[in-house]
């Protein structure tokens, strides 16, 4: 007959799987089960265990069947078993969404316009797991566009927990919102649930599959397996690495083609939150890098990671100069054996990572773009893709910042949720633009390379800040000028020093207890712009009250 059987060694290391076909005259009579069993002490057993023969004898290896079965194809049977390699996956790794939430790609607040997200949720620090950033839903949503390649099986990871209360947190995937494929969802009462079934309108006639509980406060890591193979269409759910549901049917009968849309929303007590989310082809343990693609200035540098690695060594290749020839190794990147990657000049690359087990990923291609100056920035048109090489960071507010040169050549407002303090240096790309008549940065990224002493203002006159005395162009930049208060209102108060007409150079502070007409004070600031009854004016903007000092 034909005989399966495993067999295990004696120190328990090493796994036999057998299969011996048989039935079939003149290719294979089988084995009897004694014989069986000495095949495997052949091969190294030292415990075994036989497993039903006959037709239902098939050995399935990487996508084919690899024997003769009996009855001349596969058998339904009722199990199997069988062995999942994460060493090997098959197709080349190819990740659709590889995100911890965290700087240069996602800034603080809502993560509406962040790197392809719409939705009112938002981007909160001290809320991931290891202290870092988090995407936090409470009484609202986010989604999320994904292109996912060829492969017809696709893994979706997330952690989750609930805190300040127990309301229901949903996750959402499929084509589109109107051809879903399936969701899990926290419920309020502690279960954790997935859809299953057809549902038309709402969740029609599906019914959500208990799978575990969790409790308020507890970090829960989620998986889910995505087969729209032909006449497959099913998906698998797997809680902190144990599978609860296998098999469930898809919500929309027209949801059959690629993975395309994803969606988290939360409702009642308490919030959602969601940290380190992977969609891509390979399994969610398998070691990937992050970012997976991203554009670098030369010059800068930025760090990369190998999830569920470590990495032990790390790995430049197909470097590539602009205009695509072959570069010569060294010539566009570095990297160290932390995986801190600096750009050496113009072109694109990949990175390899090997893990301790010699597991590999390799990167997307990584853009190096020339590095521009502020004061190039500043001549840039607007709408250009630019990116800012090294500058210092003078100012910081609430939704921008203000950077220059070393040199103090030239300085510009960078508009950017992300906060540096002073003396931070930074990299930034992103789009060149005029608001409010100052010429902006709007940040795509930005990231801090180190800190540094902070240079000192630039000492100029009223007129000079004003920039009409020819020639001068000192917008953005940190400066320090004097003169008498002329007048004060609600957001900011005027100075003189005589150098210009009417009530002089405007003062942004609010409530400055040093703003009362007739003093002369000293003014430090980065040089802005504000509104006047003429249009956008020159105004400097003081980064605290101790910048303003009162003389007299």
């Amino acid at each position: 007959n034909p005989r399966t059987a495993l067999g295990i060694s004696q120190d328990r290391k090493t796994l036999i799987l057998a299969v011996v076909d048989g039935r079939q005259p003149g290719f294979s009579e089988g084995m009897t089960g004694p014989e069986m069993g000495q095949l495997l002490i052949e091969m190294g057993a030292y415990q075994g265990m036989n497993f039903d023969s006959g037709g239902s004898s098939t050995f399935y290896l990487n996508g084919a069947v690899r024997n003769r079965p009996s009855d001349g194809s596969e058998r339904r049977v009722a199990n199997a078993l069988a062995v999942w390699d994460t060493f090997d996956q098959g197709p080349p790794p190819a990740v659709a969404v590889a995100t911890g939430f965290e700087g240069p790609f996602f800034a603080p607040g809502a993560v509406n316009g962040q790197n392809g997200w719409s939705g009112s949720a938002s981007i909160t620090p001290g809320a991931a797991p290891d202290g870092g950033r988090a995407l936090v839903l409470d009484d609202n949503g986010a989604s999320r566009n994904v292109t996912t390649g060829a492969d017809k099986v696709q893994w979706i990871d997330f952690r989750a927990r609930r805190v300040g209360g127990a309301g229901t947190g949903t996750m959402l995937f499929g084509v589109s919102p109107s051809a879903v494929f399936g969701a899990v969802r926290f419920h309020s009462d502690g279960r954790i649930a997935a859809l299953a079934g057809l549902g038309a309108g709402g969740y029609g006639t599906a019914f959500w599959q208990n799978l575990t509980t969790y409790s308020v406060g507890e970090w829960r890591r989620v998986s889910v397996r995505v087969d729209y193979s032909s006449n497959v269409n099913r998906y698998s759910v797997y809680v902190d690495g144990r599978q609860y549901a296998a098999g469930l049917a898809y919500k929309d009968a027209g949801a059959n083609s690629s993975l395309q849309w994803l969606r988290f929303e939360d409702s009642g007590t308490g919030s959602w939150v969601i940290d380190d989310l992977y969609v891509g082809n390979t399994h969610y343990l398998y070691p990937r890098i992050e970012p997976e693609q991203v554009a670098i200035p030369a010059g800068g540098s930025l760090p990369f990671v190998l999830k569920n690695g470590p990495a032990t060594s790390w790995q430049v290749f197909e470097e590539r100069l602009p205009g695509g020839q072959a570069a010569a190794p060294g010539t566009v990147a570095s990297v160290d054996t932390s995986g801190r990657v600096t750009a050496s000049s113009p072109g694109s690359f990949r990175l390899r990572a090997t893990d301790s087990q010699g597991r590999q990923d390799a990167s997307g291609t990584v853009s190096v773009l020339p590095s521009l100056s502020v004061g190039e920035i500043r001549a840039a048109t607007d709408g250009s893709s630019v990116s800012l090489g090294r500058a210092v960071v003078t100012a910081s507010f609430a939704d921008h910042l203000y950077a220059q040169q070393e040199d103090r050549a030239s300085g510009m407002r960078v508009n950017s949720a992300e906060t540096f303090p002073p003396g931070t240096r930074i990299w930034a790309t992103g789009t060149a633009a005029t608001l409010a008549g100052e010429k902006v940065l709007n940040v795509q990224t930005v990231w801090a390379s180190e800190t540094g002493p902070l240079p000192a203002p630039l000492t100029m006159s009223n007129r000079e800040a004003a920039a009409t005395r020819p020639g001068l162009h000192p917008a953005g930049l940190l400066i320090r000028t004097s003169g008498r208060i002329t007048r004060v209102e609600a957001d900011r108060f005027y100075l003189s020093d005589g150098s210009t007409g009417g009530d002089g150079l405007a003062v942004l502070l609010p409530g400055s207890p040093a703003a009362n007409t007739g003093r002369f004070v000293v003014v430090s600031g980065a040089l802005g712009a504000a509104g006047g009854p003429t249009g956008p004016a020159p105004a400097v903007k003081p980064r605290s009250p101790e910048d303003v000092l009162v003389v007299d």
